[in-house]
This record gives C-alpha cells, sequence and structure tokens, in this order.
C-alpha cells in the first residue's frame, strides 16, 4: 500500500439544493456543515472524539463555530450565518487550516469557503497524525475466531486491494514470508483452513475483488480444494511454494521483490522472533527469509534469493539460540552490513526492532506474541500502513517494550485480537507493565 501525499484532504461542496437528510437540513436563512476526519496515514479509519472542526470570519479571530467529533469521527453544525469562514480541524495539542479550493492541509488557512442561506458544506478532511498527542486514540480490530480477526485487519486497512495472500490459519511458516509479499504487493494476508476458505474469507474476498489471489504454500499446507474453490469463483489463482518451509519462503520473497535492499532473516522453527520482524520487512520493503535457525549454514534457497535480488544488508530477528552465529558469518561475506536483533526474550526482540525502524511510531499494532494468527495480518497491515508492530502478553506489556512504547507517543493504537488474547483493559497508557 502506498503512503497518501500530505496535500491530500477530500472536500464536497453540496450547496443549495443538494440533498440533506432532515435532521441536518439548513433552514432558509442558515448553512449547515457537517463530515468525517479521519487520519491521512490511515484513511480507511475515522478520529474518534477529541478532534473539532471550526469556522472563524477572519485570520487569528476566535471561531465563530464549532462543531465536534464523535465516537465515529462525524461532526455537524447547523444555524451558520451566511457568509465566508476559514475553516479549521484541530485535536486538543494541534490544528490544521484547510487551504486553497484544492483542499490542502496547511497551518495557515488562506482561503475562504462561502456558506450561503439554505445550503450545506460537508467536508471530509484527512489531518496527519498528531505528532505529540495526550494520549493516543485506541482502537480494537478483532473476529470471533483468527480467521475472521484476519478479515477485521483487512477491512480496516484496506479499501480494496490488487492482490490478496492466503495463508493457512493453523501453521505460522508461509504466513510470515507472505506477510512482507502482500504488503510490498499491496493487499491483505487472509487465513484459511487447509481444506476449505471460512466463509468470512469468501465476503472479504468478495469485497475486495483482487485481480489476483495468491496461496502461499503447498498442498500439505492448504489443499488443492482451497485452490479449485478460489478458481471456480473467478479468482485468478496462483500457489507459492517450494519443497519446505525455507524453499517457500524463498519463492515467495523472488514473486514480490524484484530487488532487495535490507533482507530480513528469521528461524523457521519458532513464530517467536520472526512476528515483529514481518512487520518492520514490509515496512521496510524488504523480504522476509526463513532459514533453519540450527543449521550451520544459510541454506541453498535462501542464498541464492540474496544473491539474486541483490540484497546489500541483513537483519537477523533473535538471538544465537534463535539463527546461529554460523549463519551471521555466512551473511557477513554476502551482504556489506549484518544487524541481529537479539532481545532476553521476544518481547525484548520486538523493543529493539521497533527501537531500530523507529520512524513507525505514529501508528502502531498491538498482537499477541503468545500466539501467531494475529500478528500475522496484522503485519501486512502494519507493513501497508508504515506501521510498528508491538507484542504484548494478554494482561500487560513487558516492561521494557512497553515503556519505549509509551515514550515514542504514538497517536494511533490498534489493537487486535478479542479480548481473549489481548484482555479488555489492553490500553497501553493504562496497561500494567509486565514484572
Amino acid at each position: 500500500m502506498k503512503r497518501l501525499s500530505s496535500s491530500l484532504l477530500l472536500i464536497l461542496l453540496l450547496m443549495a439544493g443538494g440533498a440533506v437528510p432532515a435532521a441536518q437540513a439548513a433552514d432558509a436563512v442558515t448553512a449547515t456543515f457537517s463530515g468525517t476526519i479521519r487520519f491521512l496515514e490511515s484513511p480507511n479509519n475515522p478520529v474518534k472524539e477529541g478532534f473539532y472542526v471550526a469556522l472563524s470570519r477572519s485570520a487569528g479571530e476566535r471561531y465563530a463555530y464549532t462543531a465536534s467529533t464523535d465516537a465515529s469521527g462525524r461532526f455537524e453544525a447547523a444555524g451558520i450565518a451566511p457568509g465566508n469562514y476559514y475553516i479549521n480541524v484541530g485535536s486538543r495539542t494541534q490544528s490544521w487550516g484547510l487551504n486553497g479550493t484544492s483542499g490542502n492541509v496547511g497551518r495557515f488557512a488562506d482561503t475562504l469557503f462561502t456558506f450561503v442561506a439554505g445550503g450545506t458544506v460537508g467536508i471530509d478532511p484527512l489531518v496527519p497524525f498528531e505528532s505529540s498527542p495526550l494520549e493516543p486514540t485506541v482502537e480494537r480490530v478483532a473476529g470471533a475466531d483468527r480467521y475472521e480477526s484476519a478479515v477485521a485487519v483487512s477491512r480496516y486497512a484496506f479499501a480494496a486491494a490488487p492482490v490478496v495472500f492466503l495463508a493457512s490459519g493453523e501453521n505460522f511458516p508461509d504466513g510470515l514470508s507472505a506477510s512482507a509479499a502482500a504488503a510490498q504487493m499491496g493487499g491483505p494476508l487472509l487465513l484459511t483452513t487447509p481444506l476449505s476458505i471460512p466463509p468470512s474469507v469468501i465476503a472479504e474476498l468478495n469485497r475486495l475483488q483482487p485481480a489476483r489471489v495468491i496461496v502461499a504454500g503447498g498442498p500439505g499446507a492448504i489443499d488443492d480444494s482451497v485452490v479449485a474453490a478460489l478458481t471456480n469463483r473467478g479468482y485468478a489463482t496462483q500457489r507459492v511454494f517450494g519443497a519446505d518451509r525455507y524453499a517457500t519462503s524463498a519463492a515467495i520473497a523472488r514473486l514480490a521483490f524484484p530487488s532487495c535492499g535490507t533482507v530480513f532473516i528469521a528461524s523457521g522453527r519458532s513464530f517467536a522472533d520472526a512476528l515483529s520482524l514481518s512487520a518492520t520487512a514490509a515496512a521496510s520493503a524488504g523480504p522476509l527469509l526463513l532459514v533453519d535457525g540450527l543449521s550451520q549454514s544459510l541454506g541453498v534457497s535462501a542464498r541464492s534469493v540474496i544473491a539474486d535480488l541483490g540484497c546489500t544488508e541483513a537483519s537477523i530477528g533473535g538471538g544465537t539460540a534463535a539463527v546461529s552465529p554460523a549463519i551471521e558469518n555466512e551473511l557477513t561475506t554476502r551482504v556489506q552490513n549484518v544487524k541481529r536483533f537479539a532481545g532476553t526474550d521476544r518481547y525484548d526482540t520486538s523493543r529493539l526492532i521497533n527501537e531500530w525502524s523507529g520512524q513507525f511510531t505514529r501508528h502502531v499494532f498491538v498482537a499477541s506474541g503468545e500466539n501467531f494468527p494475529d500478528a500475522l495480518a496484522a503485519a501486512a497491515a502494519a507493513g501497508g500502513l508504515h506501521a510498528g508492530l508491538y507484542l504484548a502478553q494478554k494482561q500487560c506489556i513487558p516492561g521494557g517494550l512497553g515503556l519505549f512504547l509509551t515514550s515514542t507517543k504514538p497517536a494511533l493504537v490498534t489493537l487486535v485480537g478479542g479480548t481473549a488474547v489481548l484482555d479488555q483493559a489492553a490500553h497501553p497508557y493504562t496497561w500494567g507493565l509486565c514484572t
């Protein structure tokens, strides 16, 4: 998913005579204005309470009319005297003017907008994340099970998608590599059972209408009947796999990445360290390659991908118990720079990864580090939205990671998964730190 220009703002001017719901209709002598404020960096999602839109008759003058957002990001105000107004959008810490007829978001508004008697002005601003919010907007994205949660993440992050990756919801290896590839190709990662596609996933495919569905993994992971079902529904379907999880990882990387700056290396034996790394790989437009962490070499599959894609740097997720020193040593002979993220546990490794990728701190996803499904879908979405992914336990955030999260002051925190995996109190500013 490509990031949107910072000047993007949709302004819809509905002048006199337009259809207006009765509850919002302006009377014959005054005007009405309404709309929804959304985040520039996450345009599918409205802001919550705490934002406002204000009108003033001259620059620097006290606001003549204001309207606050509700929990869905909507605002509306009626009884506005006809005339010309500057429009400002703000939060508790920042404000932005609507600048010019193209609707640029700027610090100082220099364009007057005309309100006419009996008319309605509708604006749907896309505002940047606050640079230093008092506290983040916190929201939860979840479904009844892992398959519906992945669908919920897809709906949250993607209005449409040219491609959808489909991976097994019962095992992690193929989904780890697919998450970075999905973000690179502009689509979500959805999960399926080995033998049939859940109804919620079919509904999401119908909504997205992708030009292509890529099945990650061989028939042992996802049965041929699933591919046949997709084809019968009219989707151009491609299966990507290799002889084992490592060869499958390499095949996925080749499909999605024509070239490579940084390659991200994780063990294919465990999902713990790879979860946070997969989101960073996705946001950094680099492939995630799985290796046999206990081996004394990279393996043929990873070695050939690194050479063929021209990777110049490598980042390893996990300590030497996860990815052997021998693999690190071999990497130093094949790329220019090698970095290892090795914390005391998966949560500390998550902290180190997020500290390194510090540019992805305005929007963060939080998912369970105790199981893999929710984090797989979140990684693809986080990568597409250039957001970070933090791992948590059910009722607390491990100390070092939690302190780092609160110190970065994100504007938007998205909890992924239901209360069975992340407790109802899962809020980074009220959650206790794990002891």
